[in-house]
């Protein structure tokens, strides 16, 4: 067995593209149509509605996360089919979350 990546390490984080301005991400696994990746939200995130061509899964591991009117706190997952519509996001206070996305 190989150690990768550590979630919870300051090593390898990276601007996030396409999310707001402070958002860090830390890619964890790209292959063959699924990615985990983690997501360091900053305080005051917003980022609009938007929708994937996969299943979503986000799992909150620190702080707290809002997807539409639901907000998840540690140990909460939400779960999203393909052509869902999602958000929008938000969390005031920021946190870490944790997204697994593959075909359905």
């Amino acid at each position: 067995m190989k150690k990768d990546l550590n979630l919870f390490d300051d090593l390898n984080w990276m601007d996030a593209p396409n999310y707001p301005a402070g958002t860090m991400l830390k890619m964890m696994h790209d292959a063959n149509q699924i990615k985990t990746i983690l997501l360091k939200v900053p305080c005051d995130f917003h980022m609009d509605a938007h929708l994937h061509d996969t299943v979503e899964q986000l799992y909150v591991l620190k702080g707290e996360f809002t997807i539409g009117n639901e907000t998840g706190t540690e140990g909460v997952c939400f779960n999203f089919q393909p052509q869902q519509l999602h958000g929008p996001f938000k969390s005031e206070q920021g946190g870490l979350v944790l997204i697994v996305r593959h075909p359905s």
